[in-house]
């Protein structure tokens, strides 16, 4: 990822660009999500529900969900997401648009977790 240094100032700002997937990409992550939740354990240590999350992932996807969409609570599908849900949904519909290179299923989320 490449950055740019403010006038000496120390913060950074990230200028990378992502490529957005394709149908085909999407589709494979979906089908990954809904092969690997049973594989996944259904609760964190702290007692949020993984698979409720993941759920919210796979709606996003298959929906086509905007950020803006999921920011407004899933209106369009009249979604009642909790924050962690709604936080996941969001992620995955970065990806989906090409704003976040972090896809669902990678090694930094839900693949690290498959048992």
């Amino acid at each position: 990822m490449g950055c740019i240094a403010l006038g000496g100032c120390g913060k950074l700002i990230d200028n990378s660009v992502f490529m957005k997937p394709t149908e085909e990409q999407i589709a494979a992550e979906i089908l990954w999500l809904e092969t690997h939740k049973s594989r996944i354990p259904r609760e964190t240590a702290f007692g949020d529900d993984n698979h409720a999350a993941i759920d919210a992932q796979i709606a996003a996807l298959r929906e086509r969900m905007t950020e803006d969409e999921i920011l407004d609570g899933g209106a369009a599908g009249g979604k009642d997401w909790d924050n962690r849900e709604m936080e996941n949904a969001r992620d995955a519909a970065l990806w989906m648009e090409g704003e976040e290179d972090r896809q669902p299923s990678g090694p930094d989320n839900w693949g690290s977790l498959v048992k």
